[in-house]
């Protein structure tokens, strides 16, 4: 999984410390939804700076945050996966992530 950020972004400063992050995403609107489906992921970050990662992520919606892949500003933040848990009608599972 990968996404875009600024260099001088506190994600890429943290990933220099800690080189592992979660992210959870819900399909709920408040916490009456408490039970609608969602999924965490732990992973392993990689920061990608060099010209090929970034010419080959590059797309059009980028440039309403950078000038282009060229920008000095503009790292992915490439996200590897070694846990992932979805949660959906009251149930946990754990899933394997393959690459």
């Amino acid at each position: 999984m990968k996404m875009a950020t600024h260099k001088s972004s506190i994600k890429v400063s943290h990933s220099k410390d800690n080189p592992k992050g979660c992210i959870t995403t819900w399909n709920g609107k408040d916490l009456e939804d408490v039970d609608k489906p969602y999924v965490v992921m732990d992973a392993n970050i990689e920061i990608l700076d060099d010209e090929i990662s970034k010419n080959e992520f590059w797309n059009p919606m980028l440039g309403n945050f950078f000038s282009g892949p060229d920008d000095p500003e503009y790292v992915i933040i490439n996200l590897k996966p070694y846990s992932i848990e979805y949660y959906s009608e009251g149930k946990m599972e754990k899933l394997t992530p393959i690459y």
